[in-house]
């Protein structure tokens, strides 16, 4: 799926004004207020749905020191599960630098990632398989209007 195309569907559901080339691979989305905006509130929903619903998780064999355990090196946007090596789970914190924890020691770190930023004409794949374009449309849709401050649509 592609930024362009679920932004036909927000065309179609709103009546939004973009023009004809925005939906071609060599158009010029740049141009139209209305696309860059859709572009950025497309980024938006799919971290915040990669967040929240926590669909594509990696592990890491983490250490803490001093309590705390860096994940600045990890794409995490949060954590699933923090367990020790017997697979207790342990209590966390998130800090600015990382997670802090009561005791130093090496943990398995089960956590969301952050989806990469995908530009207009790029492929991507949506959080689940049971989200349809459409409903990824919905979403798009809701951001857009209210970050134009229009709260009737």
């Amino acid at each position: 799926m592609k930024v362009s195309q679920i932004a036909k569907i927000c065309k179609e559901l709103a009546n939004l004004d973009l023009p004809p080339d925005c939906y071609q691979t060599d158009g010029d989305y740049t141009q139209n207020n209305c696309a860059v905006m859709l572009l950025a509130v497309a980024n938006l929903v799919l971290q915040d749905l990669y967040c929240n619903w926590s669909t594509a998780v990696e592990k890491a064999v983490v250490t803490s020191k001093n309590g705390l355990i860096s994940t600045q090196n990890l794409n995490m946007c949060n954590v699933v599960r923090l367990t020790d090596g017997q697979g207790n789970n342990v209590p966390y914190r998130y800090t600015e630098r990382g997670l802090f924890v009561d005791y130093d020691g090496t943990f398995n770190l089960l956590y969301a990632k952050m989806p990469q930023e995908v530009d207009w004409n790029d492929e991507f794949n949506l959080p689940s398989p049971r989200m349809t374009p459409r409903l990824f449309a919905y979403g798009m849709l809701g951001e857009y209007f209210h970050s134009i401050g229009d709260t009737i649509q």
